[in-house]
């Protein structure tokens, strides 16, 4: 069983019916409680351009020459990108 929390929470009692017709639509759609829903999920799921550009921006410190992040972006961008770049990385 799922609760909707207490009052600080859900201050209004509008707000607590919506969110138990969300629980209930998501028990009837089978999605496990507290799980979230596929429109929250796929926002925030990046695709492999996004990360890709993350973890070249994250490794740049790293790397003793500019170039090294140069030859890692045109490698991505040239060969994985056109097959990969729009995909989300978690599928």
């Amino acid at each position: 069983m799922r609760g909707l929390r207490g009052f600080p929470a859900v201050p209004t009692l509008a707000e607590a019916r919506k969110a138990a017709a969300k629980v209930k639509a998501d028990a009837v759609a089978g999605t496990p409680q507290g799980a979230p829903s596929a429109s929250e999920t796929a926002a925030k799921v990046p695709t492999f351009a996004q990360a890709a550009e993350k973890v070249i921006e994250l490794r740049r410190p790293t790397w003793t020459n500019w170039r090294h992040a140069a030859q890692w972006q045109y490698t991505l961008n040239f060969y994985a990108a056109p097959a990969l770049g729009d995909l989300p990385v978690d599928g």
